[in-house]
């Protein structure tokens, strides 16, 4: 390929304004022998939305699942521990004391199944959507839906 590819990291306002914006998206069982792949990236976004892409990657998700909602969640909570990492690393070389952390999904059933008190029926799926709980409960992310069937502000 002779095509060339350009970032720009447009320069922020100071880190005591900053927060962090984890998007996340998932493909069910479209890799060989049933592998999903799920991707997602990182930014660091200052008080007047502009925003600077710190981490990204697209893997294949750690095990087969059975449900594109199970490899949303997935990919989710892969996204949620990075973002929660770069948080720390960002409180360890600054004077920054809290990061705030907002997860986007564009998975209808996912944001559901964050807001509803019935389970689903998976058990595996159940204790990964728990987790996902968890780290919103003790105030970790913020999740956020994205798409055209649900609110970005939710």
């Amino acid at each position: 390929k002779n095509e060339s590819l350009q970032l720009f990291f447009p320069r922020l306002h100071s880190f005591e304004t900053c927060s962090l914006e984890c998007y996340t998206d998932a493909a069910f069982a479209n890799l060989p022998n049933g592998g999903s792949q799920g991707g997602l990236i990182i930014f660091l976004k200052d008080d007047s939305g502009k925003k600077c892409p710190i981490f990204w990657q697209s893997r294949r998700l750690k095990r087969v699942v059975n449900s594109t909602l199970a490899a949303e969640t997935m990919a989710l909570i892969e996204g949620a521990e990075a973002a929660v990492y770069m948080a720390g690393i960002i409180k360890q070389l600054t004077a920054v004391k809290d990061v705030k952390i907002r997860c986007l999904v564009d998975n209808k059933s996912l944001h559901e199944s964050l807001l509803s008190s019935k389970q689903v029926e998976n058990r595996r799926l159940r204790l990964d959507i728990s987790v996902l709980d968890d780290m919103i409960w003790r105030e970790e992310i913020k999740k956020s839906g994205m798409g055209p069937n649900f609110s970005p502000n939710s």
